[in-house]
């Protein structure tokens, strides 16, 4: 009996060291490249005993420790060897992304090329001319070839420090781990615009404000001193501010004005634009919104069809502001030389608000519609649907919104639906409707596209 008990009382202590395994234990997965693993831990499991793991799996390659460097999904930051799992907040199903590299340390940095950034892995003896090769490579920064690629790295905002030496260390520039380093173009040409027409100019990296000013006195005749300056995103650029702060991707331009016509503000979802219209005093308000129709196609290939515009006289928070009759004319509003003044837009899935409006009631949603929430990039949107609309109807009215924001995709988009893991919850049928793959209120949809 004594032995019968003693082996009991063994079994216990056993089973009570082995059940916090089976009670703690969750599966992650860790990514590298196109290979991935299922792995088990613990969360109390270190860093280090993670990358011990992932060094005898086969479908991993079987790499060394020293040569791990290991992300954390949400993050994006490197995981330290002694942090736990539990320190980190990951749990079961969660993704780790596995990078290797040499014995020499290795640390990330941002890199941005007009609104395309990406991540690039450098090493403090990497000499400027090394950093640009490796953004040559980058497709997604577009492969800007070495000899037009001119580096500055950000200080604060408006402040940068110019990487002119190509044999100088990252080091020497005192570039660490998540410094912004911005590229530009040697050489490039720049778009000003000045009553509707846009005028080319080629500029240097380092153009100042006032430069631009000079040339466009070449081109128009007026004084500098006259001449203001806009970005759409900015009210005033100052003479001493360089193009870099104000360059978009894909066709940088700045907005001149001399004072004439009329300014005409908007909120665009993420910012204040604005820009300058000439109008007679005979024009009716119905005439300015066509004119406004034709600027907006020419800057953001849009003529805000499926949109209603309502213009009002002030000059920023007009929520409650009395909206301008399309009958009437500039001359019987006071609307002349210098004066400023407000609109809004507005799409068909935005008008509950606007039902009173006689003009927007036929635009007015069926109560029986129901909105989502749909992310793209930096945008986040609300769209009315039906139950019976169809992923392609829906991934129309996104489009559509992607054209305003700036961030149309060629071909198809992807859309998945919250929460949403590669391969998971997308909306791979166009034909299927929103009931089918059981979209309710408030849903969130998102492009990763």
């Amino acid at each position: 009996m004594n032995n019968f008990g003693l082996s009991l009382f063994c079994i216990g202590i056993m089973l009570t060291l082995i059940m916090p395994s089976f009670t703690d234990g969750m599966k992650i997965e860790v990514i590298y490249g196109s290979k991935y693993s299922h792995i088990e831990v613990n969360e109390k499991d270190t860093v280090a005993t993670l990358k011990a793991k992932i060094e005898k799996i086969d479908e991993l390659g079987n790499i060394p420790i020293q040569k791990q460097v290991l992300f954390n999904e949400i993050t994006e930051s490197v995981l330290a060897d002694e942090k736990t799992m539990d320190e980190y907040g990951i749990g079961e199903g969660d993704m780790i992304y596995l990078e290797v590299v040499s014995d020499i340390y290795y640390f990330p940095i941002d890199v941005s090329y007009g609104s395309r950034q990406t991540i690039v892995w450098v090493k403090r003896t990497d000499t400027v001319k090394d950093l640009k090769k490796k953004i040559a490579n980058f497709d997604k920064l577009g492969n800007i070839p070495i000899q037009k690629q001119v580096l500055t790295k950000e200080i604060t905002w408006n402040s940068w420090v110019d990487l002119i030496d190509d044999q100088k260390t990252i080091d020497e520039y005192g570039i660490g781990e998540g410094q912004n380093v911005f590229v530009l173009l040697d050489e490039f040409q720049f778009f000003v615009e000045y009553k509707e027409q846009m005028y080319p100019i080629n500029v240097k990296a380092m153009t100042t404000i006032k430069e631009v000013k000079e040339k466009m006195k070449e081109i128009t005749g007026i004084p500098a001193e006259k001449q203001t300056l806009s970005h759409f995103n900015y009210a005033k650029i100052y003479d001493h501010s360089r193009l870099i702060n104000y360059m978009k991707e894909d066709m940088p331009f700045l907005i001149m004005s001399d004072g004439s016509g009329i300014t005409v503000w908007w909120w665009t979802n993420h910012f204040w634009e604005f820009f300058v219209i000439n109008v007679n005093g005979t024009d009716t308000v119905a005439t300015v919104k066509q004119k406004i129709r034709e600027i907006n196609k020419q800057r953001h290939k849009s003529e805000l069809n499926g949109a209603i515009i309502k213009l009002s006289k002030c000059d920023f928070h007009c929520k409650y502001a009395k909206a301008l009759e399309d009958k009437k004319t500039m001359d019987e509003y006071g609307i002349g030389e210098g004066k400023t003044i407000h609109m809004k837009v507005l799409y068909w899935e935005e008008i509950w608000d606007e039902s009173s409006s006689p003009s927007s009631s036929a635009a007015v949603a069926d109560r029986s519609d129901f909105h989502i929430h749909v992310l793209y990039g930096s945008a986040r949107r609300t769209v009315w649907v039906k139950g019976m609309d169809t992923v392609q109807t829906l991934k129309h009215k996104v489009r559509r919104f992607m054209e305003w924001d700036w961030q149309c995709k060629f071909g198809d988009i992807s859309l998945f639906k919250h929460p949403f893991r590669a391969g998971i919850n997308e909306l791979v049928d166009n034909e299927k409707t929103m009931d089918e793959y059981d979209i309710k209120e408030g849903d969130i949809i998102e492009s990763l596209d």
